[in-house]
């Protein structure tokens, strides 16, 4: 066996961990449950009634709406998959189930972060939604 063939033995078998450890970390249902999530914040942002929440969550689904269009493209080009969402639109305005949702989608943003030297770019675009999230939280509950 020639030095060449190891070689490209072994990029093939690093570059199929990486596709796998991308696609275990959550994102690939992370980036479709953002979309479905910036649609849900833009409805509640249409039926807010307080021009500082109403404020806040367009600058939540507009943030989120620039930064996940990134993280996309750097999940894909990295072999990472897309899976399925199937969320209900909620058509009503209950600032209790606004703060919950958000908490909830924080969470599950915070929980694909890790510091695997291959994933740098992809975290990079994680933290930018949390950091998204956490600007808007935080003058969503500002009274």
């Amino acid at each position: 066996m020639k030095f060449r063939d190891i070689v490209e033995g072994k990029k093939h078998q690093d570059l199929t961990e990486a596709v796998v450890g991308v696609n275990d970390t959550g994102i690939g249902y992370i980036i479709p449950y953002t979309l479905q999530f910036i649609a849900q914040v833009h409805v509640w942002h249409f039926l807010c009634k307080s021009g500082q929440k109403h404020a806040a969550l367009g600058e939540l689904y507009e943030g989120l709406q620039e930064e996940v269009d990134g993280l996309a493209e750097k999940f894909i080009a990295q072999g990472g998959v897309l899976q399925t969402v199937a969320e209900p639109l909620v058509a009503y305005y209950d600032e209790e189930l606004i703060r919950q949702r958000i908490d909830q989608y924080r969470n599950m943003v915070t929980s694909a972060i890790n510091s695997e030297p291959a994933m740098a770019s992809i975290v990079d675009g994680v933290t930018d939604l949390q950091q998204i999230v956490d600007s808007a939280l935080y003058k969503f509950n500002l009274q």
